[in-house]
Order: C-alpha cells, then structure tokens, then sequence
C-alpha cells in the first residue's frame, strides 16, 4: 500500500501540476485517496517497525501537524508572516533543495548507501528534521497566500481545487517530517 500510494500519489500530483485540467475535482480527490494510502501505511511503518510497537507516535505527529497549521495561520490572519517576494523566493529555495536532498539520497540508496545523518537519530538529524519540519511550516504560509490572492482577485471557481491541492501536499509533507521528527527523538 506505501509504495503503491507513494507512486500512484507522485504521478497523479505530476498529471494534475502539467495537464491542468479545468475539472480537477476527481483528479485531485483520486490523489488524495492514493496519498492516505501512503500516509497509512508509512505511519503504520514507523509506529510498529521502525520503534518496535511504540504507541502515540502517529497521535503526536497528528497533533503537531494540526499546531503547526493553527499556528501558522493564526500568524498570517494576524498578518505577522506575510508572503512577500523574497520571503516566497526563500522558502521555495529552501523547499527545493530538501527536494534535491531526498532525490539524491533516494538515487543513492540503490547503490547501497545514503546521506550520512539524515536519517539518523542523533543531534544532528535531528536538527536535519527540525529544518526541513521548520520549511514545511513556512511553506503554508504561501499555500494561505495563494488561496487568499485567488479570492480576492475572483479567480475561477475551479481554481479552489489548486488551492486545496497546494494546502494538502504541504500538510502532507508537514505530517511526513512531523512523524520523523518525533521518530527519530523516541528512538
């Protein structure tokens, strides 16, 4: 189921960016499905393989998950973090180089190696998590920008579709480095 919904999740997301069809209702729901296939399973993984049974961890993720995106709205309603054209410029390059990080690491893996620390669980991945955790976090704030300039500018009715896409692999990602985090700090 992970690497199926891994998969199935990375091409729908890659047909819905390219094609943009103007109906992305069941695209984007079909994704959606796929990415909780992944989500479950991965969760599952880390809960009972990866710590051996440890309870809670998948609860805490979820928690934290939902903190963040509170937070992080709560910060741009009150207009404190606001998405500017560097601070947009800054957080996309951030983004990409974790990106390139994980695809490196991904290519690497097939000759028997990775990243050193980057999934370890000693103080520098963990800081190596509390960044990338840290830049799935400012990211919503651009994923509030854009839905809340589509509004405002009346874009097309088909448009709240991207905006829910956008928001939902954020929170996706959020999630994913959540649960490592708090992995890799059990462990």
């Amino acid at each position: 189921m992970m690497i199926g919904g891994a998969i199935g999740g990375i091409i729908m997301a890659l047909i819905i960016m390219f094609v943009r069809p103007a109906n992305p209702q069941v695209l984007i729901t079909v994704y959606a499905l796929l990415e909780g296939l992944f989500i479950g399973a991965f969760s599952y993984m880390i809960e009972n393989y990866y710590l051996g049974g440890s309870e809670g961890v998948v609860f805490q993720a979820l928690i934290g998950t939902a903190a963040v995106f509170v937070t992080m709205l709560t910060l741009y309603r009150l207009k404190i973090i606001q998405p500017t054209e560097k601070y947009i410029l800054a957080v996309v390059s951030m983004a990409g180089a974790i990106m390139m990080v994980y695809l490196v690491n991904f290519i690497m893996s097939f000759f028997g190696t990775t990243i050193p620390f980057l999934h370890s669980s000693g103080p520098i991945g963990i800081g190596i998590s509390v960044i990338f955790t840290a830049v799935a976090a400012l990211f919503l704030i651009i994923d509030f920008g854009m839905i809340e300039n589509g509004v405002r500018l009346g874009a097309p009715k088909n448009m709240e579709w991207y905006g829910a896409f956008g928001l939902v692999m954020t929170l996706i990602w959020l999630y994913i480095e959540m649960l490592k985090l708090i992995a890799k700090l059990r462990d």
